[in-house]
């Protein structure tokens, strides 16, 4: 940045304009959005609109960032290139609203994006016009996407959640069936041999039951294990959890953190700060064409 009359530093005016809408657009909470819907749903689409966010302090109207339900939103690609998005189409309850790039009879893109905008009265009826086709005032979509982790098969990546489903359910039953053990058996049971159920009678006194024979003979019957054996296969279970998520147990390194060096923890956590890479490297470039959409709708055309 250049230097101002008292000798500060001051940002260009590109990166003040950058600033001020991210600001607007509340920049951390929009991006959290963001990302925990592609964490959940695999992929995200963030919708750029020409205005409508207010800065808090400055009151200036600027661009308007929209994290857009990705369950909404769906994508239509170039059959032999997945990475061309032909149209976006965002679609709930009776409203629709597909933005296409146009294209001419050969094929060849015109360089514009058309906005059109459904509506149906009921659920039974067709889908209508509603109102002209907007055509959108600049050469890019209004919808940048990408992906939370990539899928060499589909359009759409994976998600963060799905990946270990079936291994979540194995390790929730285990852990359910360790509670009903717990639950029917943890606590002492009494038994009475020597005697017949006639030879019971039931007193007033804390329901204690009293037994007219002599020769009975009472004991309890308790639990012969820990359920220790349960409680390792548990453990071996939510180890192999993780490491599909591709994440380190916290349970793990409990009683090593002190003795481990920063080197050691990024070895131990090496496959997690890897898996965090892959999903920079998908939404650096989307979050860069992001910025230099903000930059031309301000005005600025420098390269971010």
């Amino acid at each position: 940045g250049a230097l101002g009359m008292g000798g500060e530093e001051q940002a260009h005016p590109e990166q003040q304009w950058l600033d001020m809408v991210w600001e607007a657009n509340r920049r951390d909470v929009t991006l959290l959005t963001a990302f925990s819907n592609a964490a959940i749903a695999g992929h995200t689409f963030v919708k750029l609109l020409p205005s409508g966010a207010v800065h808090p302090v400055m009151g200036t109207d600027v661009p308007r960032l929209v994290a857009l339900n990705p369950y909404y939103v769906s994508a239509f690609w170039q059959a032999d290139d997945a990475e061309r998005v032909l149209w976006y189409r965002i679609e709930y309850d009776r409203m629709r609203q597909d933005i296409v790039r146009e294209r001419y009879d050969n094929g060849a893109d015109t360089g514009r994006w058309l906005i059109y905008n459904y509506r149906k009265e009921n659920d039974r009826a067709n889908w209508a016009l509603a109102g002209d086709v907007e055509i959108h005032p600049y050469a890019w979509a209004p919808i940048v996407d990408w992906k939370n982790l990539p899928d060499p098969t589909n359009f759409y990546g994976r998600d963060s959640i799905g990946i270990a489903g079936a291994m979540n359910d194995s390790l929730n039953f285990v852990l359910s069936n360790t509670q009903r053990i717990i639950k029917y058996h943890a606590h002492p049971n009494t038994v009475v041999t020597g005697a017949n159920k006639a030879d019971f009678q039931d007193t007033a006194v804390n329901r204690l039951w009293t037994i007219a024979n002599e020769n009975a003979r009472v004991t309890n019957v308790e639990m012969q294990s820990d359920l220790s054996s349960s409680m390792g296969f548990a453990a071996v279970m939510r180890e192999a959890l993780f490491a599909q998520f591709r994440e380190l147990d916290p349970l793990s390194v409990q009683d090593k953190l002190g003795a481990i060096t920063n080197f050691g923890l990024r070895v131990m956590y090496s496959d997690t700060l890897n898996k965090q890479g892959v999903k920079r490297m998908l939404a650096t470039p989307a979050l860069l064409m992001l910025c230099r959409n903000i930059l031309e709708i301000g005005g600025y055309n420098r390269s971010v």
